[in-house]
């Protein structure tokens, strides 16, 4: 769901920056892009981490 949720935000940005197309405003757009990508990486992370952890107990 984590992964699911920032790839959606992140293509969702990149859809808008695909709309977007001025020439005076290419580097704040690649700026938003990277952003957006740094999020879609974020959310990779999390997703690994919280399936890593899924068959593990806590109490111990």
């Amino acid at each position: 769901m984590v992964l699911g949720a920032c790839s959606f935000n992140a293509y969702f940005s990149l859809f808008c920056l695909a709309n977007a197309q001025q020439p005076k405003l290419f580097v704040g757009m690649i700026l938003i892009l990277i952003f957006a990508e740094a999020l879609a990486l974020y959310g990779l992370i999390v997703g690994i981490i919280l399936s890593s952890r899924a068959g593990q107990s806590r109490a111990e």
